[in-house]
């Protein structure tokens, strides 16, 4: 099951038109965005293979409560966005830690720092420290915490960097920062180092050392072996973006260079497409994005209970 909160904090290209959502017709909005763009940036094959956008049980609850409030306003800037948007890594408009500003404003927390949690969301930083959790226990609670501004220790378990930074460690881990996105062509390492929107950090010099830039088009080189387009994939033979291969193609030299929605048969050595919802599989590898494996079939993701 997809999570509505990562639909509309990832998908935000934003337009506005003072539209308002409903918060019962947010999630087919938020399935219809959602799913136009996974098919059409080859994630998944048709629009039938999609899987519905569901808002979490316990984000409902809280909104009823009061504990978050939703503005639908913002879901709708923040869902309006082009349908040509680029599938391109060096045409995204924002950077894995900035979003559009209606995308944050959709729902909001309304615990201060210090106060308990259950989710992020509940909190007015949007950060629920859970220390004393497992993963394990249900509706295990945790304290809302204050994002680090930009030139604070981030370094503390549990600890995030405002909206905008990233904690940047040095190659010792020693220090740990809160810091900006690296401009392009400015140094950065691979160790989580996160460069701005349209850029990522390509090694230049070793298996740590790079330069934040364009990742390689169709036809180009590709050292690092990413390319900028999710329909490519780097050739380990020519160094080369090619595009991925297609389901029945011959992936023996390129066994991870299937399209997204297949994988490389081991026995066969061709792509096979992956199972859909309903369909029998032997692993959670087996089926499409989004489904998991759960006796024997592709299901969608349960929802958590509801905590009080």
């Amino acid at each position: 099951m997809k999570r509505l909160i990562v639909a509309v904090l990832w998908l935000g290209a934003c337009g506005g038109g003072g539209e308002t959502i409903p918060i019962d017709e947010l999630e087919a909005r938020a399935t219809e965005v959602l799913c136009s763009f996974e098919v059409r940036c080859g994630v998944l094959p048709d629009p039938a293979a999609c899987q519905h956008v569901s808002l979490e049980s316990q984000l409902l609850a809280d909104v009823k409560a009061g504990k978050v409030i939703y503005d639908g306003g913002a879901a709708a800037a923040c869902l309006d966005f082009d349908n040509g948007l680029s599938c391109k890594v060096s045409e995204q408009k924002f950077s894995i830690v900035d979003h559009a500003p209606s995308c944050n404003e959709t729902f909001k927390g309304t615990v201060a720092p210090g106060g308990s949690c259950l989710t992020d969301a509940e909190c007015l930083s949007q950060t629920c420290h859970k220390s004393g959790c497992d993963g394990t226990t249900a509706c295990c609670t945790g304290t809302c915490t204050a994002k680090v501004l930009a030139g604070g220790d981030c370094s503390a378990s549990g600890a995030e960097c405002a909206e905008g930074l990233f904690c940047r460690r040095n190659t010792t881990d020693q220090t740990a920062i809160c810091t900006a996105p690296i401009p392009d062509g400015q140094p950065c390492t691979s160790g989580g180092d996160i460069c701005v929107a349209g850029r990522r950090c390509i090694l230049v010099t070793s298996t740590s050392a790079g330069t934040c830039g364009v990742l390689p088009a169709r036809g180009q080189a590709c050292p690092d072996n990413f390319c900028d387009s999710p329909a490519d994939v780097c050739d380990p033979a020519s160094k080369t973006c090619v595009a991925r291969i297609a389901v029945g193609g011959d992936c023996a030299v390129i066994s991870k260079g299937c399209v997204a929605y297949a994988k490389c048969d081991g026995a066969t050595k061709t792509c096979v497409a992956l199972k859909r919802a309903g369909e029998a599989c032997a692993q959670a590898t087996d089926c499409l994005f989004g489904l998991a494996c759960t006796d024997g079939l592709c299901v969608a993701h349960t929802d958590d209970p509801v905590c009080p």
